[in-house]
């Protein structure tokens, strides 16, 4: 995944846990009840960081 705002993901799928880590920083950002699906969308997106910002930011908890 090529990102300017995105460094790495990481996906639980039992779990449903997404994990990011974002260029500004090396903090881990976890987020819970993620679908499957949508992990699969923010991979394949034009621009990751324009999809977490429309679809995951304040619609999935921390």
């Amino acid at each position: 995944m090529k990102s300017d705002a995105i460094q790495a993901v990481d996906y639980e799928p039992d779990s449903r846990r997404l994990h990011i880590w974002f260029t500004s920083g090396d903090q881990r950002y976890t987020y819970y009840r993620v679908p499957e699906s949508l992990f699969e969308r923010l991979i394949r997106a034009a621009s990751p960081g324009i999809f977490f910002n429309e679809h995951i930011r304040g619609n999935y908890s921390l």
